[in-house]
């Protein structure tokens, strides 16, 4: 089942390379090897036709499912790809779409510069495409702080790893972009681990 499984991701990585995708796995790449149904594989694709995608899973035994929320300002659903057999869950989005602050169920995207960051300094893997480290740490704490409103452990061990890699003033041009004249609130909060108040911080500030 493992050796199937690797096989399949080394497989599908390749078809989006040879088809010109321009994709990038942005968080958990470190963690591929225990990929599940549950531990799904996110995947950013720019723009991309999801016919082929969904005839290439298709012919692989792959369901198809569609996210229903509501998407704001050219925001645009998740498509998941599960193959029970394979334990194998895609998870793919074709760009930088968080969760509002105040409605669970609907998304927004980023601003352009940001996910152009994303896309133009991805650093190629293997045969699969990562984020530079101040974008994946961006990633994250949006991640966490708009889709999940909270820091999962995992989150925080990763966001540990990065911060002591990230270039600060690259990452604080980053952070002014989405938090606006909290960046350094929001950079002293990552600094001093303090994740546990990190929404208090951020939504009490009188400007957020």
């Amino acid at each position: 089942m493992f050796d199937e499984k690797i096989n399949f991701l080394n497989i599908f990585f390749d078809y989006l390379n040879s088809n010109n995708f321009n994709f990038v796995i942005p968080r958990g790449h470190q963690d591929l090897n225990n990929c599940s149904i549950k531990n799904d594989i996110d995947i950013l694709i720019r723009g991309y036709d999801d016919k082929l995608i969904y005839g290439f899973m298709n012919t692989h035994n792959f369901s198809r499912r569609i996210d229903k929320f509501d998407y704001l300002y050219g925001a645009k659903p998740h498509i998941h790809y599960v193959n029970d057999k394979l334990d194998l869950h895609f998870d793919l989005v074709d760009g930088l779409y968080y969760c509002s602050l105040n409605d669970n169920h609907t998304f927004l995207p980023v601003e352009e510069v940001v996910l152009e960051s994303f896309l133009n300094n991805k650093i190629r893997h293997q045969n699969y495409f990562i984020p530079k480290v101040e974008d994946e740490l961006l990633h994250l704490i949006c991640h966490c702080f708009y889709d999940k409103k909270k820091f999962p452990t995992k989150h925080v061990n990763r966001i540990n790893e990065l911060f002591d890699l990230i270039d600060n003033d690259i990452f604080l041009e980053l952070l002014n972009i989405i938090f606006g004249k909290t960046n350094n609130i929001v950079f002293n909060l990552i600094k001093n681990h303090s994740f546990d108040n990190f929404h208090n911080e951020i939504i009490s500030f009188s400007e957020y």
